[in-house]
């Protein structure tokens, strides 16, 4: 499996500047998209909630079955 560095490490310090330096209009989009994800989950159903995290338990366990293959 190829292992794919976090964002801030793609760049080197470089990266790390350019996430400190988000800009307002940055911040702004970045929180209506948190607000939205919000207002999705909260209309969501208890079966739509149960099947959302299976998912992602499913993922993270098949993530730690790869890292532990290498």
């Amino acid at each position: 499996m190829t292992s794919h560095p976090h964002p801030a490490e793609a760049g080197g310090n470089d990266a790390l500047f350019e996430i400190a330096r988000a800009t307002p209009g940055h911040t702004a989009r970045l929180s209506d998209m948190a607000q939205r994800g919000q207002e999705r989950r909260a209309e969501e159903t208890e079966e739509q909630r149960n099947r959302r995290l299976a998912v992602k338990g499913q993922r993270s366990q098949h993530i730690r079955a790869e890292e532990t293959e290498e």
